[in-house]
């Protein structure tokens, strides 16, 4: 990606936090759940919206659908139709939820994204972590790879809940 893509990809992501967040609420609704309550911005409301929507992204499994035949691909957040994303690949409720779910952590909880930011600069081979608003964190770590970085990521959020 050059480097003029790669801003015009961040400007996209930068520009999907308001919908995505509005997406996540508008599935709380639906599920009849007060999304007040479940995005308060408090802590203790994380566990629950996060095991909410692991729940539900477990019982959707996988697209039986190969990427390439999937016509909802052109949906999916610009994250997931930049990403590598393999088969068998993750149906679209399934990648909106996760986007919403992210919209709303940064904007919640900045302190998580600050010590989000600590923990990847101590981190060997980051050269660089730039944050762009609230919701959009660019790391440089040439040495890392998507398949690495994600992982991290997901684990660190898994052990470094909000408080």
């Amino acid at each position: 990606m050059t480097q003029q893509q790669a801003a015009a990809a961040l400007e996209e992501y930068r520009a999907e936090r308001g919908p995505a967040l509005r997406r996540l609420r508008s599935w709380l609704e639906a599920q009849g759940a007060a999304p007040g309550d479940q995005l308060d911005g408090t802590p203790e409301s994380t566990a629950p919206l996060r095991d909410r929507i692991t729940a539900r992204i477990t019982a959707l499994g996988t697209d039986p659908r190969t990427l390439d035949t999937d016509p909802t691909r052109s949906r999916w957040p610009s994250w997931a139709r930049h990403g590598k994303l393999v088969d068998p690949h993750p149906p679209e409720e399934s990648l909106l939820l996760a986007d919403g779910f992210c919209a709303d952590l940064p904007e919640r909880h900045p302190a998580l994204v600050e010590r989000l930011v600590d923990a990847l600069c101590e981190r060997d081979g980051v050269v660089s972590v730039h944050r762009y608003g609230p919701a959009a964190l660019v790391v440089g770590v040439p040495e890392w790879d998507e398949v690495r970085l994600k992982p991290w990521l997901s684990l660190w959020l898994e052990r470094n809940p909000p408080h």
